[in-house]
C-alpha cells in the first residue's frame, strides 16, 4: 500500500487493518455514495483525479471500479467514464464493508480461481452438450480473431473474456450464468492484466483451441479436465507475474 493511502483514512474502519489498494477504491467510492457526496447517476471523478487522490496505479483503480460494477454500485460506459448507478441496493453497500478479500489480494485471487474452476468446468460441459452450429461459429470466430491479435495485449484480453462469456451463454443454465456474472468484473480485470504477458497469451490461445475442439466434438467429460488445466495455467501465470 502506498504512503498516501496509509495517510488517508478512507473509511476509518478500525477492523480493516490490511486492505488492498483495489479494495480501498471500493471502500472510498462506496463511502461517498453512502454519505450522499456522490449522487445516484452522477459521474465519478476522472481516472487521473482518483489515481492522484488515492496514490494508486491505473490497474488498481480499474480493478476497484470493476468490483464496484460487479456489486451494482457503479456503471462503466466505454468512452464516457464511470457513473454511480441510478439505483443502488443498500444491501450491496453494506456488503462492501465486509472484509471481502479475506485480508489479502493473494487470498482473493486464490478464491477467485477456485470459484472459476467450480463454475466454468460445469458451464463448458453444458456448452459441449448444447452447442449449435451457430454457437460453434461464434466461438471459432473469437479464437480466430485471438490468433490475429496475439501482439495486442488489450484486444487479446478482451477476446479471452468474450470466449469464456460465450461458453457460459451456450451452456444456457440460468443459475450458472448468474453465478458467473457475479465475478465477471473480477475475471475481466484479471484477464486484461494476464494478457500483458506474451507467453500467457500464447498458452491461453492454445488452451482455447483445445476447449473449442472438445465443444465441437461434444467431449463432455474431457472438457472438464481441459478447462481445469486452462484455469491452472491462468493461476500459474498470476503467481509468476502478478504477485
Amino acid at each position: 500500500m502506498t504512503a498516501s493511502l496509509k495517510s488517508n483514512t478512507i473509511l476509518q474502519l478500525d477492523t480493516l487493518i490490511r486492505i488492498s489498494t483495489a479494495q480501498a477504491v471500493v471502500n472510498y467510492i462506496s463511502k461517498k455514495i453512502q454519505d450522499g457526496i456522490l449522487k445516484l447517476g452522477e459521474p465519478l471523478p476522472s481516472e487521473r483525479a482518483l489515481m492522484k487522490e488515492l496514490g494508486i496505479s491505473r490497474f488498481s483503480l480499474r480493478e476497484g471500479l470493476a468490483r464496484l460494477s460487479a456489486l451494482g454500485l457503479v456503471n462503466i460506459h466505454q468512452g464516457k467514464g464511470a457513473f454511480v448507478a441510478t439505483e443502488v441496493n443498500s444491501a450491496s453497500l453494506q456488503q462492501v464493508f465486509l472484509p471481502v478479500l479475506s485480508g489479502s489480494e493473494k487470498n482473493f485471487y486464490k478464491d477467485l480461481f477456485v470459484a472459476r474452476r467450480i463454475i466454468e468446468q460445469e458451464t463448458s460441459q453444458q456448452a459441449a452438450e448444447k452447442r449449435s452450429k451457430k454457437d460453434l461459429a461464434m466461438l471459432e470466430e473469437i479464437v480466430e480473431k485471438s490468433s490475429a491479435i496475439l501482439d495486442d495485449p488489450a484486444q487479446f484480453g478482451a477476446l479471452d473474456f468474450a470466449f469464456h462469456s460465450e461458453i457460459a451463454r451456450i451452456g444456457n443454465n440460468v443459475f450458472l450464468i448468474k453465478m458467473l456474472e457475479f465475478v465477471h468484473g473480477y475475471i475481466r480485470s484479471f484477464l486484461l492484466e494476464h494478457a500483458k504477458d506474451r507467453s500467457s497469451r500464447e498458452i491461453a490461445y492454445i488452451d482455447h483451441l483445445e476447449i473449442l475442439a472438445c465443444i465441437k466434438k461434444r467431449h463432455t467429460h474431457r472438457i472438464r479436465q481441459v478447462m481445469n488445466t486452462h484455469l491452472q495455467h491462468c493461476k500459474e501465470n498470476y503467481e509468476r507475474h502478478l504477485t
